[in-house]
């Protein structure tokens, strides 16, 4: 395990992706790791900037949830319609159940998520 770790940390030094967002989920739960919202947020920003729609629906309930980043419904709902828009199904209910919070985030989010007249969603890109 601590081999596979120091590949993990070395491959996300390195800039990939996939791995930042793997040792970001090892801070956020504590898997080999002591857990750290903190280093997990910074792990999950770098893989989300890159597209990687796990990363992107995680920060996003990070910033719904205030786990460590000041809690921030504009953000949470940012990333989670980025993870929607590459289909990351949990991020659709998500978008959702924020878009009842407010309305000046429900005029956001229905630019967005945009419902069509047979009942799915259409996302705008």
């Amino acid at each position: 395990m601590f081999a596979a770790l120091q590949r993990l940390r070395r491959e996300a030094e390195q800039g990939k992706a996939q791995a930042q967002a793997e040792l970001g989920w090892r801070y956020d739960i504590g898997e080999g790791v002591e857990q750290d919202y903190s280093q997990a947020v910074k792990l999950y920003r770098k893989a989300a900037e890159q597209g990687v729609s796990f990363a992107q629906f995680n920060l996003g309930l990070y910033y719904k949830n205030g786990w460590g980043v000041e809690q921030d419904s504009s953000q949470a709902l940012k990333w989670f319609c980025r993870a929607a828009e590459q289909g990351h199904k949990d991020a659709f209910s998500f978008i959702g159940f924020l878009v009842l919070i407010s309305d000046a985030q429900k005029q956001f989010c229905l630019y967005w998520f945009c419902p069509l007249p047979n009942g799915k969603y259409h996302l705008h890109r």
